[in-house]
């Protein structure tokens, strides 16, 4: 049989899809070895026990979904990039079940949400928008919203909601 050798960012990848569909409880050796199709000492390779690939796991996730788009992105390409994978929205969804007995993971979301909101707003008060209108708040909680009640959303729908959004900031935020 074959060796497979599995990158750190596959074994990233196959966690992604096991959280995305259980959560932590979804996350063990054997398990992420079948996704990945190698043996279980190249996990250990590259993370030192199940802690640590969790903790990578979530920096990654917190990193494509926040930080790099809150630097770089304009605000349509965040809202397609943060609501847009499916795979990243139901991580989001597990950590925020976890959340609720979880104070690691409740800090991290209240960081993941202030980062975000912040970010929008950047965006909107750039266009015109006063720094204390309300607006980039409602924006971030209806696609919060949005994206947990969609399963499975069609590049259609995420360009609605983005249009959505966009439109709600047109009328009722920037000048």
């Amino acid at each position: 049989m074959p060796v497979v050798k599995a990158t750190r960012q596959d074994w990233i990848d196959a966690g992604l899809e096991l959280y995305a569909a259980g959560g932590r409880a979804a996350i063990n050796v054997e398990r992420l070895a079948a996704t990945v199709g190698a043996a279980k000492a190249g996990f250990y390779w590259h993370f030192t026990d199940r802690s640590t690939f969790l903790t990578a796991l979530i920096e990654h996730w917190y990193g494509e979904t926040t930080e790099r788009l809150a630097v770089e992105a304009p605000f349509d390409d965040f809202a397609r990039a943060v609501f847009g994978s499916r795979r990243y929205v139901d991580v989001e969804g597990q950590l925020r079940r976890e959340a609720s007995h979880d104070a690691e993971i409740a800090r991290l979301l209240g960081t993941v949400d202030a980062r975000r909101r912040s970010h929008i707003a950047a965006v909107l008060q750039a266009d015109g928008l006063p720094s204390e209108d309300p607006l980039p708040e409602v924006l971030y909680d209806q696609f919060l919203g949005w994206a947990g009640r969609m399963r499975a959303p069609s590049p259609a729908d995420i360009e609605r909601q983005v249009r959505v959004a966009r439109l709600i900031a047109e009328r009722f935020g920037s000048p």
